[in-house]
Protein backbone atom coordinates (compact mmCIF):
# COMPACT_ATOMS: atom_id res chain seq x y z
CA UNK A 1 0.00 0.00 0.00
CA UNK A 2 2.91 2.54 0.78
CA UNK A 3 4.75 3.39 -1.78
CA UNK A 4 8.25 2.76 -0.08
CA UNK A 5 8.82 -0.25 -1.22
CA UNK A 6 8.07 0.36 -4.99
CA UNK A 7 10.25 3.39 -5.10
CA UNK A 8 13.27 0.93 -3.72
CA UNK A 9 12.19 -1.58 -6.42
CA UNK A 10 12.20 0.98 -9.24
CA UNK A 11 15.36 2.45 -7.96
CA UNK A 12 16.75 -1.52 -8.06
CA UNK A 13 15.55 -1.86 -11.38
CA UNK A 14 17.69 1.32 -13.33
CA UNK A 15 20.68 0.33 -11.21
CA UNK A 16 20.57 -3.33 -12.89
CA UNK A 17 19.77 -2.27 -16.58
CA UNK A 18 22.67 0.13 -15.50
CA UNK A 19 25.00 -1.86 -14.51
CA UNK A 20 24.26 -4.53 -17.49
CA UNK A 21 24.33 -2.22 -20.47
CA UNK A 22 27.26 -3.24 -21.95
CA UNK A 23 27.05 -6.89 -20.95
CA UNK A 24 26.70 -9.46 -24.24
CA UNK A 25 25.91 -12.11 -22.28
CA UNK A 26 23.09 -14.46 -22.94
CA UNK A 27 21.92 -14.61 -19.80
CA UNK A 28 21.22 -12.09 -17.36
CA UNK A 29 20.58 -13.67 -13.97
CA UNK A 30 19.04 -11.85 -11.09
CA UNK A 31 18.70 -13.77 -7.72
CA UNK A 32 15.93 -12.49 -5.67
CA UNK A 33 16.88 -13.53 -1.96
CA UNK A 34 13.20 -12.63 -0.99
CA UNK A 35 11.18 -9.18 -0.25
CA UNK A 36 10.79 -7.69 -2.98
CA UNK A 37 7.00 -7.38 -4.91
CA UNK A 38 6.02 -9.28 -8.37
CA UNK A 39 5.60 -5.77 -9.89
CA UNK A 40 9.25 -4.89 -9.62
CA UNK A 41 10.07 -7.95 -11.63
CA UNK A 42 7.58 -6.96 -13.79
CA UNK A 43 9.16 -3.49 -14.39
CA UNK A 44 12.45 -4.92 -15.34
CA UNK A 45 10.94 -7.33 -17.73
CA UNK A 46 9.63 -4.61 -19.36
CA UNK A 47 12.88 -2.75 -18.78
CA UNK A 48 14.77 -5.62 -20.66
CA UNK A 49 12.66 -6.14 -23.59
CA UNK A 50 14.08 -2.82 -24.24
CA UNK A 51 17.70 -3.94 -24.84
CA UNK A 52 18.89 -4.47 -28.00
CA UNK A 53 18.60 -8.69 -28.85
CA UNK A 54 16.20 -9.07 -26.10
CA UNK A 55 13.12 -9.17 -28.55
CA UNK A 56 15.03 -11.82 -30.44
CA UNK A 57 16.12 -13.88 -27.45
CA UNK A 58 19.77 -13.62 -28.06
CA UNK A 59 19.25 -12.81 -24.68
CA UNK A 60 17.49 -14.17 -21.28
CA UNK A 61 16.27 -13.01 -18.27
CA UNK A 62 16.56 -16.07 -16.02
CA UNK A 63 14.93 -14.95 -12.43
CA UNK A 64 15.80 -17.01 -9.35
CA UNK A 65 13.65 -16.31 -6.65
CA UNK A 66 14.41 -17.31 -2.56
CA UNK A 67 10.76 -17.93 -0.67
CA UNK A 68 8.85 -20.51 1.21
CA UNK A 69 5.53 -20.62 0.25
CA UNK A 70 4.48 -22.48 -2.66
CA UNK A 71 1.55 -20.23 -3.62
CA UNK A 72 3.85 -17.73 -3.87
CA UNK A 73 6.15 -19.31 -6.13
CA UNK A 74 3.66 -20.35 -8.14
CA UNK A 75 1.56 -17.51 -9.10
CA UNK A 76 4.88 -14.75 -9.10
CA UNK A 77 5.95 -17.91 -12.15
CA UNK A 78 2.35 -17.72 -14.25
CA UNK A 79 1.78 -13.74 -13.37
CA UNK A 80 6.05 -12.82 -14.97
CA UNK A 81 6.05 -15.73 -18.08
CA UNK A 82 2.50 -14.80 -19.18
CA UNK A 83 4.49 -11.03 -19.26
CA UNK A 84 7.23 -12.06 -21.18
CA UNK A 85 5.69 -14.01 -24.12
CA UNK A 86 3.25 -10.81 -24.02
CA UNK A 87 6.82 -8.58 -24.73
CA UNK A 88 8.21 -11.53 -26.83
CA UNK A 89 11.42 -12.31 -24.55
CA UNK A 90 13.19 -15.00 -23.09
CA UNK A 91 12.49 -15.27 -19.56
CA UNK A 92 13.27 -18.32 -17.62
CA UNK A 93 12.07 -18.71 -13.71
CA UNK A 94 14.05 -20.66 -10.96
CA UNK A 95 11.78 -20.97 -7.40
CA UNK A 96 13.78 -21.85 -3.94
CA UNK A 97 11.60 -23.01 -1.71
CA UNK A 98 13.46 -21.38 1.42
CA UNK A 99 13.26 -19.00 3.65
CA UNK A 100 16.42 -16.91 4.10
CA UNK A 101 17.19 -18.29 7.67
CA UNK A 102 17.60 -21.85 5.83
CA UNK A 103 19.56 -20.37 3.08
CA UNK A 104 22.55 -21.92 4.84
CA UNK A 105 25.14 -22.13 1.23
CA UNK A 106 25.04 -20.48 -2.31
CA UNK A 107 24.11 -23.95 -3.97
CA UNK A 108 20.45 -23.20 -4.31
CA UNK A 109 20.83 -20.45 -6.19
CA UNK A 110 22.05 -22.35 -9.21
CA UNK A 111 24.58 -19.86 -10.43
CA UNK A 112 26.25 -20.91 -13.60
CA UNK A 113 29.77 -19.34 -15.20
CA UNK A 114 28.77 -17.07 -18.28
CA UNK A 115 25.93 -15.41 -16.36
CA UNK A 116 25.39 -11.49 -15.75
CA UNK A 117 24.68 -11.97 -12.50
CA UNK A 118 23.38 -9.90 -10.19
CA UNK A 119 22.11 -10.55 -6.13
CA UNK A 120 18.32 -8.46 -4.66
CA UNK A 121 17.81 -8.20 -0.86
CA UNK A 122 14.73 -6.53 -0.13
CA UNK A 123 14.57 -6.59 3.81
CA UNK A 124 16.39 -9.56 4.69
CA UNK A 125 19.98 -9.59 5.27
CA UNK A 126 18.75 -8.12 8.75
CA UNK A 127 17.03 -11.07 9.85
CA UNK A 128 20.23 -12.83 10.07
CA UNK A 129 22.08 -10.58 12.30
CA UNK A 130 20.88 -12.49 15.30
CA UNK A 131 22.45 -15.73 14.82
CA UNK A 132 26.24 -15.36 15.73
CA UNK A 133 28.90 -18.24 15.79
CA UNK A 134 32.65 -18.92 15.28
CA UNK A 135 34.09 -18.04 12.20
CA UNK A 136 36.65 -21.06 12.47
CA UNK A 137 34.05 -23.65 13.16
CA UNK A 138 32.70 -22.83 9.35
CA UNK A 139 35.83 -21.67 7.59
CA UNK A 140 38.89 -23.51 9.23
CA UNK A 141 41.55 -22.07 6.81
CA UNK A 142 41.44 -18.55 4.67
CA UNK A 143 41.52 -18.77 0.80
CA UNK A 144 45.30 -19.12 0.87
CA UNK A 145 45.00 -22.22 3.58
CA UNK A 146 46.00 -20.33 6.75
CA UNK A 147 44.46 -21.26 9.94
CA UNK A 148 41.86 -18.60 10.94
CA UNK A 149 41.15 -17.08 14.52
CA UNK A 150 37.87 -18.17 15.48
CA UNK A 151 36.06 -14.98 15.55
CA UNK A 152 32.41 -14.59 15.89
CA UNK A 153 30.30 -13.65 13.03
CA UNK A 154 26.62 -13.23 12.19
CA UNK A 155 25.20 -15.52 9.55
CA UNK A 156 24.18 -11.82 7.66
CA UNK A 157 28.47 -11.49 7.75
CA UNK A 158 28.96 -14.90 6.46
CA UNK A 159 26.12 -14.80 3.38
CA UNK A 160 28.05 -11.62 2.67
CA UNK A 161 30.90 -13.46 2.18
CA UNK A 162 29.60 -16.54 0.22
CA UNK A 163 27.47 -14.00 -2.07
CA UNK A 164 31.28 -11.52 -2.77
CA UNK A 165 32.39 -15.29 -3.99
CA UNK A 166 30.69 -15.26 -6.82
CA UNK A 167 31.39 -12.12 -7.89
CA UNK A 168 28.17 -10.90 -9.25
CA UNK A 169 28.16 -7.85 -11.50
CA UNK A 170 25.96 -5.83 -9.34
CA UNK A 171 24.46 -6.48 -6.02
CA UNK A 172 21.49 -4.57 -4.55
CA UNK A 173 20.33 -4.26 -0.79
CA UNK A 174 17.24 -2.25 0.51
CA UNK A 175 17.31 -2.35 4.43
CA UNK A 176 15.03 -0.14 7.22
CA UNK A 177 16.76 3.10 7.77
CA UNK A 178 16.37 2.52 11.46
CA UNK A 179 18.39 1.79 14.96
CA UNK A 180 16.28 -0.63 16.01
CA UNK A 181 18.98 -3.61 17.19
CA UNK A 182 20.12 -1.60 20.39
CA UNK A 183 20.79 -2.82 23.78
CA UNK A 184 19.20 -0.29 25.53
CA UNK A 185 15.51 -0.38 25.30
CA UNK A 186 14.56 2.94 26.05
CA UNK A 187 16.71 4.04 22.33
CA UNK A 188 14.77 1.07 20.70
CA UNK A 189 11.70 2.27 21.83
CA UNK A 190 12.39 5.78 21.00
CA UNK A 191 13.31 4.88 17.53
CA UNK A 192 10.52 2.46 17.05
CA UNK A 193 8.11 5.36 18.01
CA UNK A 194 9.51 7.72 15.16
CA UNK A 195 9.81 5.35 12.28
CA UNK A 196 6.37 3.47 13.13
CA UNK A 197 4.72 6.62 13.49
CA UNK A 198 6.00 8.20 10.36
CA UNK A 199 4.93 4.26 8.89
CA UNK A 200 1.26 4.60 10.05
CA UNK A 201 1.16 7.80 9.07
CA UNK A 202 1.84 6.94 5.17
CA UNK A 203 -0.61 3.89 5.66
CA UNK A 204 -3.71 6.39 6.61
CA UNK A 205 -3.09 8.34 4.13
CA UNK A 206 -3.11 5.40 1.31
CA UNK A 207 -6.10 3.96 2.08
CA UNK A 208 -8.20 6.47 -0.36
CA UNK A 209 -5.74 6.24 -3.32
CA UNK A 210 -3.68 2.94 -3.12
CA UNK A 211 -6.13 0.68 -0.85
CA UNK A 212 -8.89 -0.04 1.16
CA UNK A 213 -9.09 0.23 4.59
CA UNK A 214 -9.22 -3.74 5.38
CA UNK A 215 -6.13 -4.25 3.42
CA UNK A 216 -4.37 -1.66 5.67
CA UNK A 217 -5.78 -3.40 8.84
CA UNK A 218 -3.93 -6.54 7.48
CA UNK A 219 -1.19 -5.10 6.99
CA UNK A 220 -1.15 -3.75 10.35
CA UNK A 221 -1.93 -6.80 11.89
CA UNK A 222 0.02 -9.33 9.98
CA UNK A 223 2.65 -7.46 9.48
CA UNK A 224 3.77 -4.64 11.48
CA UNK A 225 2.11 -6.29 14.90
CA UNK A 226 4.76 -9.00 14.90
CA UNK A 227 7.65 -6.61 13.76
CA UNK A 228 6.85 -4.15 16.32
CA UNK A 229 6.31 -6.82 19.03
CA UNK A 230 9.77 -8.18 17.90
CA UNK A 231 11.67 -5.41 18.04
CA UNK A 232 10.12 -4.18 21.49
CA UNK A 233 9.68 -7.08 23.65
CA UNK A 234 12.51 -9.05 22.50
CA UNK A 235 16.62 -9.07 23.16
CA UNK A 236 19.33 -11.00 21.97
CA UNK A 237 19.08 -14.10 19.68
CA UNK A 238 15.27 -13.96 20.50
CA UNK A 239 15.09 -10.94 18.26
CA UNK A 240 14.74 -11.24 14.60
CA UNK A 241 13.89 -7.60 13.09
CA UNK A 242 17.51 -6.35 13.63
CA UNK A 243 16.92 -2.92 11.78
CA UNK A 244 20.60 -1.29 11.25
CA UNK A 245 21.22 2.31 9.36
CA UNK A 246 23.35 2.37 6.40
CA UNK A 247 25.88 3.85 8.62
CA UNK A 248 26.06 0.11 10.15
CA UNK A 249 25.44 -2.27 7.19
CA UNK A 250 28.42 -0.06 5.19
CA UNK A 251 31.24 -1.18 7.12
CA UNK A 252 29.98 -4.96 7.23
CA UNK A 253 29.41 -5.24 3.59
CA UNK A 254 32.94 -4.27 2.43
CA UNK A 255 34.49 -6.40 4.93
CA UNK A 256 32.91 -9.08 3.04
CA UNK A 257 34.68 -8.17 0.18
CA UNK A 258 32.36 -5.33 -1.85
CA UNK A 259 32.52 -2.11 -2.51
CA UNK A 260 30.17 0.71 -3.36
CA UNK A 261 28.60 1.37 -6.39
CA UNK A 262 27.33 5.35 -6.55
CA UNK A 263 23.82 5.48 -7.49
CA UNK A 264 23.79 7.98 -10.60
CA UNK A 265 22.01 10.75 -10.20
CA UNK A 266 19.89 10.26 -13.48
CA UNK A 267 18.44 7.14 -11.31
CA UNK A 268 18.43 9.13 -8.29
CA UNK A 269 16.28 11.77 -9.83
CA UNK A 270 13.78 9.65 -11.79
CA UNK A 271 12.74 7.80 -8.90
CA UNK A 272 12.68 10.89 -6.59
CA UNK A 273 9.91 11.99 -9.71
CA UNK A 274 8.77 8.80 -8.97
CA UNK A 275 8.36 10.37 -5.13
CA UNK A 276 6.97 12.97 -6.13
CA UNK A 277 4.05 12.10 -8.39
CA UNK A 278 2.98 8.98 -5.93
CA UNK A 279 2.69 11.95 -3.23
CA UNK A 280 0.83 13.85 -5.60
CA UNK A 281 3.46 16.80 -5.95
CA UNK A 282 4.09 17.52 -2.22
CA UNK A 283 7.45 16.30 -0.28
CA UNK A 284 5.63 13.47 2.08
CA UNK A 285 8.13 10.96 -0.32
CA UNK A 286 11.16 12.37 -0.66
CA UNK A 287 14.06 10.41 -2.79
CA UNK A 288 17.94 11.50 -2.48
CA UNK A 289 21.21 10.75 -2.18
CA UNK A 290 22.92 12.16 1.18
CA UNK A 291 26.57 10.68 0.92
CA UNK A 292 29.77 9.98 -1.31
CA UNK A 293 29.13 6.67 -1.96
CA UNK A 294 25.81 7.49 -3.76
CA UNK A 295 23.58 5.39 -1.45
CA UNK A 296 19.81 6.28 -1.87
CA UNK A 297 17.30 7.36 0.70
CA UNK A 298 13.91 7.19 1.02
CA UNK A 299 12.14 9.84 3.59
CA UNK A 300 8.46 9.95 4.59
CA UNK A 301 8.39 13.81 5.47
CA UNK A 302 12.09 14.36 7.55
CA UNK A 303 12.16 10.51 8.59
CA UNK A 304 14.52 8.43 6.70
CA UNK A 305 12.64 4.91 6.21
CA UNK A 306 14.40 3.16 3.55
CA UNK A 307 18.20 2.83 2.14
CA UNK A 308 18.93 1.46 -1.00
CA UNK A 309 22.53 0.74 -1.89
CA UNK A 310 24.48 -0.76 -4.78
CA UNK A 311 27.32 -2.84 -4.80
CA UNK A 312 30.19 -4.93 -6.36
CA UNK A 313 32.97 -7.17 -5.84
CA UNK A 314 36.46 -5.64 -5.01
Amino acid sequence: MCPFLRLAGTAANYAIIDAVQTERNAVLHVVDLGGADPSQWLLLLRFFAKRPGASAHHQILRLTIVNEEDEFLSSTAALLALEAEHLHVGFQFHPVKLHINQLNSIEPLGVRSGEALVIVSTLQLHRLLADEFAEGATRPHDRKGKAQAHATMTRADALLRDLAEISPKLMVVTEQEAKHNGVEFRDRFGNALKYYGALFDALEESVPTRGSAMEREGVERCLLLDEIRDIIAYDGAQRRECHDPMSRWAPRTEAAGFVTVPMSPGNVAQTAILGRMLASGSRAYRVCSENEDGCLFIYRDDVPMFSVSTWRTV
